[in-house]
């Protein structure tokens, strides 16, 4: 998806011109050698049909970073989530906010498994598999365990052929966001919307 049509979804068409943002910049780099990857991810991954007025599709905007040791099961970092139901388009100014259904942080408890594919410059094409926990703070507090977390990463400038994976993250869980009944998992759109990527390299 073309950077601005996804700045566009997100609501932030004021920043087409700024860089991809760096959540944990600030991270200590744990001691494992030369051998650490680092994760950085904001894109939006959706569950069931696509969405319209009369049936809304639930979505999830996840944000990230962290760094983790691609032998395991070592991992820091994490972000922020929004579970929100997308009637199609994001409203006007002045409309009412897209309806939110959940919302909180997580954080990763261990690295599952991870595959690199390729390097290109500082950055690895591959796919990341992590046990995170959610700790939802809207509607209420709690955390969710249980939860796997697949980020995908493909880099478009570095002449892979992918046929089957895209670019994103898929959510899958165990306990429900909230009441109401079980909703997901979650796995990116068609086409993407956001960024996911693994770097080679210390964060400053």
């Amino acid at each position: 998806m073309k950077r601005r049509r996804f700045l566009r979804h997100l609501g932030l068409g004021s920043f087409g011109a700024a860089a991809p943002p760096v959540f944990a910049n600030t991270l200590a780099v744990p001691a494992w050698g030369d051998a650490h990857r680092n994760f950085h991810l904001l894109a939006i991954s959706a569950a069931g049909p696509e969405g319209g007025p009369a049936a809304p599709q639930h979505q999830l905007l996840m944000s990230g970073d962290g760094t983790f040791n691609p032998a395991g099961p070592e991992a820091i970092g994490g972000g922020f989530y929004v579970h929100f139901l997308f009637s199609g388009r994001a409203p006007f100014p002045g409309e009412l906010a897209l309806p939110v259904i959940a919302s909180g942080t997580w954080r990763p408890k261990r690295v599952l498994s991870y595959r690199e594919t390729v390097t290109w410059g500082l950055e690895a094409a591959g796919s990341l598999e992590m046990a995170v926990d959610l700790f939802q703070q809207i509607p209420s507090k709690t955390v969710i365990s249980g939860t796997r977390l697949e980020i995908l990463s493909n880099p478009p400038f570095a002449g892979l052929q992918i046929h089957d994976r895209r670019i994103g993250y898929t959510l899958s869980m165990g306990p429900d966001f909230s009441k109401g009944g079980r909703v997901g998992p979650f796995a990116p759109l068609d086409p993407p919307v956001g960024i996911a990527a693994f770097s080679v390299a210390p964060l400053p």
